[in-house]
């Protein structure tokens, strides 16, 4: 029989093996390279670094191929939306359009969520050995060790960008508009199963939960944790993305934009009840009462110009740590670390005002949605997966390991060892306990829209802040209804716009020659002051 000694030997022995193997496995595509080109405003640059890291995939035959390659399978989803709004921002449409529709079909889920109440993640049975490894690699590399699982919001964003391609592109966006009504209904029932302001499980009652249900936490109150500087400021910070965007209505989950893109859709189509519909959703969603009037108004003789904008930037992730003591009676008090995702948001410089200036007069963009406020919101309904789960799991192991470690004491010549190689383990998964929260970095802060009949002359100057770091976009739309597009970033960044014909069916030009229009650029104006691409 070996000794206690050999079995620890073979374990560590196993250990650097299994860590290895995670070393191998367990990073991520990194896209830095190419998403700090694109914070930075070069969206030509941020679009040959992607081409660079995330290449087209040249071998795929069949439509269900992914259309890119990626070193790692799990960051199919998650590369390709940011290369997709890369793509599209830099005014490649058609490259988009194809990513935003493989990405919905590949994604024919739209999350899974691990909840207190459907799976007690205090018992024990629920873990296993790849969940162990998961942790343990992210212990080693602080990579993210899951898939990348689309969120409801994404879903709903993917088929917006892509009616938004379609339309460029001169292409029927319908189909891309019926998809976004489902998952925005999807989401309109889940809101109502778990009433709409309950957006998180009440944490009194998971703590409470926890104590009668998990006996080997008695004497700890899970909830303790998170009374750190950490979960104070992180949920601060949710609270007042949300709070903001609801002064202005725009923190409507099921994401204004895409109702405003359905409308268009339809109106191109020639289908005014289903338009009609579309601008009702518009008014139910955001506070943007102007834009909705102006949709119900328009009629099938109407020339109208639809401007869209994408201002400032989203959230990225970030994370913070806690350290906090665990007394065990009768064996000691050990520390148990966890290191925590939230959402750090970016909204110093971000344009907040937007004015159309032409001769029918001056047009303020009014703000449609709130990115911020919807991923602050999908965070608060993850609370369990991204912030509970990896506190229990980590107390409950910690809390293990002493148990073990006084057992080995009292039972074994070699504790000295074993409670080394017990710490070393333990180490492992407290810095593990770092919940995947990878985020579609390249979206807007916010939405913004107007729609304004034609000008005469067809010329519109767009104003995009005010002040001294105001520039301007001057566009000129032809005779019939048009669509402008411009991606801001900050009031002297932003791509150029792009202006593309919204031709109906029943207009007197051909289907064909429809499907030829092509996006215009057009030339930024920007002040002394500015800096555009």
């Amino acid at each position: 029989m070996k000794s206690p000694f050999a079995i620890l030997c073979l374990f560590f022995y196993a250990a650097f093996w299994a860590a290895l193997l995670v070393l191998q496995t367990a990073c991520t595509t990194n896209l830095k390279t190419s998403t700090d080109a694109y914070h930075a405003g070069d969206f030509k640059l941020a679009n040959e670094e992607i081409e660079k890291l995330v290449p087209d995939n040249t071998e795929a035959k069949a439509s269900t191929d992914p259309p890119i390659k990626v070193q790692y399978d799990r960051d199919l989803l998650w590369a390709g939306l940011e290369k997709a709004k890369i793509n599209q921002d830099d005014g490649k449409f058609k490259k988009s359009l194809k990513l935003y529709t493989h990405l919905h079909d590949r994604a024919d889920f739209l999350r899974t969520i691990e909840s207190f109440y459907a799976r007690n993640p205090a018992d024990m049975k629920n873990w296993d050995a790849r969940q162990f490894m998961q942790d343990t690699g992210q212990a080693v590399v602080g990579a993210d060790q899951t898939d990348y699982v689309l969120q409801p919001y994404e879903m709903i964003l993917i088929n917006a960008y892509a009616m938004l391609d379609a339309m460029m592109l001169g292409d029927d966006a319908a189909p891309y508009a019926k998809r976004a009504v489902r998952l925005q209904e999807f989401e309109r029932e889940d809101l109502q199963r778990v009433g709409v302001e309950v957006t998180q499980p009440n944490a009194d009652k998971v703590d409470s939960a926890l104590h009668s249900k998990a006996p080997q936490l008695a004497g700890f109150n899970i909830g303790s944790v998170f009374g750190a500087d950490g979960f104070t400021n992180a949920n601060a910070a949710l609270s007042e993305a949300i709070r903001s965007a609801k002064e202005a209505r725009a923190a409507d989950p099921r994401v204004t934009l895409a109702c405003v893109l359905e409308w268009a859709s339809y109106v191109i189509a020639g289908d005014f009840g289903a338009a009609e519909t579309a601008a009702k959703m518009v008014r139910e969603t955001s506070g943007a009462s102007k834009l909705a009037n102006n949709m119900q108004a328009v009629t099938a003789q109407d020339d109208f110009v639809l401007v869209l904008v994408g201002a400032g930037c989203a959230p990225e992730r970030d994370y913070f740590s806690v350290r906090i003591p665990i007394p065990i009676p009768n064996i000691a008090t050990g520390y148990y670390r966890g290191v925590y995702p939230f959402l750090k948001f970016r909204t110093q410089n971000r344009p907040n005002q937007i004015t159309i200036i032409s001769q029918s007069g001056t047009n303020t963009l009014e703000v449609i949605d709130s990115i911020d406020a919807i991923m602050a919101k999908n965070f608060q309904r993850r609370e369990v997966e991204l912030w509970w789960i990896p506190t229990i799991r980590g107390i409950i192991r910690t809390a293990a390991s002493m148990a073990a470690q006084a057992a080995m004491n009292k039972n074994d010549k070699n504790a000295g060892y074993a409670k080394l190689g017990i710490l070393l383990a333990n180490l492992f998964v407290a810095e593990a306990e770092q919940a995947d929260l990878r985020v579609w970095s390249t979206l807007p802060g916010a939405h913004y829209a107007a729609l304004i009949k034609r000008p005469t002359d067809g010329v519109l100057n767009i104003e995009i802040g005010d002040g001294s770091t105001k520039s301007k976009v001057s566009a000129n739309v032809k005779e019939g209804s048009s669509m402008v597009y411009i991606r801001a970033l900050t009031p002297n960044m932003h791509t150029k716009a792009y202006v593309a014909s919204l031709m109906p069916k029943s207009s007197k030009e051909s289907k064909a020659d429809a499907a030829t229009q092509t996006p215009a650029p057009v030339t930024a104006i920007p002040n002394s002051a500015a800096a555009t691409n």
